[in-house]
């Protein structure tokens, strides 16, 4: 039976500053040439030897391309971030060299139905009981997503009106891991299609933000973690006021050196 205490907690929102920190400075990576057959379903199959770790990071990150498409990997075995993701949504973002344009990808988009009384890992938890919610988060997710078209515009729309414009997003969970995978074309295919606008053997800056929840839920949480009862400090002890990775901000920008065609 495994718990979650709170040093591991306190250990997590240490670390989540860490990357945060190390986010700004950025990371460097070169991405691979298509060289198989990528089905965006959430699973892990398809990216042996193409897997980068993100040093202190806790994810790993693929990126893969073609004449036609990028391909990117993201997963994680961190609980907050896996959970954060689900409920709060995850924004990757392209920049590609030379271009003064950025657009991206929103999925999963925010939302809140999810099974009631769920709250984040904490001392009392088994990982068995984290691994029923998540699966369950990821069965009620909402079949919507949302393209970023320039910084201040985004449009909605179905995941499977995307996948017409060539957009795919998959995302699943095997072994305590969480797997994203995301499908996007590089180039336009008419005046109207969405594209990163990148090019083969250039780079992109691909920026990954996850969600976190609003003020209101900040709130709560800080009275939970006082102990505040109905506007009464209750007789348990203070917990003490500190970083809490639920809601810090979670920000990495990776530079990626495309691959040219082989």
């Amino acid at each position: 039976m495994v718990y979650i205490n709170r040093q591991t907690v306190i250990l997590l929102a240490i670390t989540s500053i860490v990357l945060f920190t190390a986010g700004c400075a950025g990371i460097e990576l070169t991405g691979r040439w298509r060289d198989r057959d990528i089905e965006i379903d959430g699973a892990d199959t398809e990216w042996r030897g193409a897997r980068f770790l993100l040093d202190k990071e806790y994810i790993t990150l693929g990126v893969m391309n073609d004449r036609d498409y990028l391909y990117l990997r993201l997963s994680t075995p961190d609980r907050i971030k896996q959970i954060r993701i689900l409920r709060h949504g995850l924004t990757v973002t392209f920049e590609p060299e030379g271009k003064k344009t950025l657009t991206g990808v929103r999925f999963p988009v925010e939302q809140n139905e999810f099974e009631p009384g769920f709250e984040p890992p904490g001392p009392g938890y088994e990982e068995k009981s984290v691994d029923a919610h998540i699966g369950a988060m990821i069965d009620s997710l909402s079949g919507r997503m949302e393209l970023l078209l320039s910084k201040d515009h985004s449009i909605s729309l179905p995941r499977t009106e995307a996948a017409e414009q060539g957009i795919q997003t998959g995302i699943g969970f095997t072994d305590g891991v969480l797997i994203y995978e995301l499908k996007v074309p590089m180039k336009a295919r008419s005046d109207e299609s969405f594209s990163i606008g990148a090019e083969p053997g250039k780079s992109v800056t691909i920026g990954l933000e996850i969600g976190k929840p609003d003020d209101r839920e900040m709130r709560d949480d800080m009275r939970r973690r006082q102990g505040s009862e109905n506007g009464r400090v209750s007789a348990r002890p203070n917990v003490p006021l500190m970083s809490n990775p639920m809601f810090d901000e979670y920000k990495v920008w990776v530079k990626v050196f495309l691959a040219s065609p082989q």
